[in-house]
């Protein structure tokens, strides 16, 4: 079975959320945090995640694992 998608998404209209709100913020901040992370998963998914913490170099040592990953032989 083949699905195909001929959906075209915006990069600009992906939701931005800082994570910053929930782990240095009041209540109040944290639970508008929550609220923005679940009103992006809920429409679209996926989101961008700004101040999330994880350091440069382990994002970038998760990439090249995903490229070498994607890049094996079916």
């Amino acid at each position: 079975m083949s699905i195909e998608s001929t959906a075209v998404v915006d990069a600009t209209a992906i939701p931005v959320v800082d994570f910053d709100g929930f782990t240095r913020g009041d209540p109040a901040r944290r639970a508008a945090t929550v609220a923005a992370l679940r009103a992006a998963l809920e429409a679209y998914g996926f989101l961008y995640l700004r101040n999330h913490g994880v350091p440069a170099p382990l994002l970038d040592a998760m990439f090249a694992q995903s490229r070498a990953f994607f890049g094996l032989p079916q």
